[in-house]
């Protein structure tokens, strides 16, 4: 009976080291990681606010000049070039630093 407990037991708790890591266990690698994440969802909470203002410009019933509907279309456009610009850059800096480790 004590071998099937603690074998459960190890089951259960088999990603608890992993998740249970601290900040002092995480290489700069991974904080670095974590960035990047951070300001892509960051870009991309503000492109979906974005979209929402250009769905309820959209949707309203009320006349909008089509002057802010293009200004919010061209907006829409640029947070997204900026965005795509931004990893582009991120992965060929990243790129070129891990070339130039292996040398």
């Amino acid at each position: 009976m004590e071998k099937k407990s603690q074998k459960q037991l190890s089951l259960d708790t088999s990603y608890d080291d992993y998740n249970l890591r601290e900040d002092e266990e995480y290489s700069d690698d991974d904080r670095g990681k974590s960035k990047k994440l951070d300001f892509r969802s960051k870009q991309t909470k503000k492109l979906e606010k974005q979209l929402i203002k250009l769905d309820k410009v959209q949707n309203s019933q009320q006349p909008v000049s089509m002057e802010i509907y293009y200004l919010l279309k061209f907006q829409q456009n640029l947070i997204y070039q900026v965005t795509s610009l931004h990893t582009r850059i991120m992965r060929i800096i990243e790129n070129q630093f891990d070339y130039s480790t292996l040398l």
